[in-house]
């Protein structure tokens, strides 16, 4: 008995092991290759530039120009994609220091104008972006709806890879004797 029991086992393990090896040589695989040669990847250059002419900083006050309600100054600036990709721009203020018991931020206001110069048709609702303090707030300088500013790159043959516009600070004409002896020195980032 225990003789047929080894035969069977062993005729079953015989039987799995003749099936295992007809399905592995009846499942043959086919196989091919090719191979892509010479890929290379290379990385643009982003470098963007911001010309305000002769002017040193875009906006000054000195003994010549002295702030009061209803004055204003204007900058003119282009800003220039001088480098190998598409550049996506935004303007802020940094750097913001007030001085005086009042914040003089809350009653200046920026004016952006398309063009070279600046008269005061120009500052309009349209192209008010807002006091410098909502500026300051929402993070970059342009309308709320407008973050993003789009120039080419030099040599790319289509759009432009520069912006010439002029930056307009005035004071309103309501601001009161609180902002007398107040100032704000900040810088503009692009």
């Amino acid at each position: 008995m225990k003789k047929t029991k080894k035969s069977l086992l062993f005729s079953g393990l015989a039987l799995m092991m003749s099936a295992l090896l007809l399905a592995g040589t009846t499942f043959a695989w086919f196989t091919d290759s090719v191979t892509n040669k010479g890929n290379t990847i290379t990385a643009g250059t982003l470098k963007v530039a911001l010309s305000t002419g002769d002017q040193k900083t875009l906006f000054s006050s000195d003994n010549n120009f002295l702030w009061e309600p209803g004055r204003s100054q204007q900058a003119t600036a282009t800003v220039s994609n001088e480098g190998s990709l598409w550049l996506k721009y935004t303007m802020s203020f940094t750097n913001v220091k007030t001085t005086g018991d009042a914040d003089i931020t809350e009653v200046l206001d920026v004016y952006k104008v398309d063009s070279a110069t600046a008269t005061a048709a120009d500052l309009t609702d349209d192209n008010k972006l807002g006091t410098m303090k909502d500026l300051m707030n929402q993070g970059w300088i342009g309308h709320a709806d407008e973050q993003e500013n789009v120039l080419a790159p030099a040599n790319a043959g289509e759009g432009s890879s520069s912006e010439t516009f002029t930056l307009v600070v005035k004071m309103q004409e309501g601001a009161d004797n609180d902002y007398q002896n107040c100032g704000v020195t900040f810088d503009v980032i692009v």
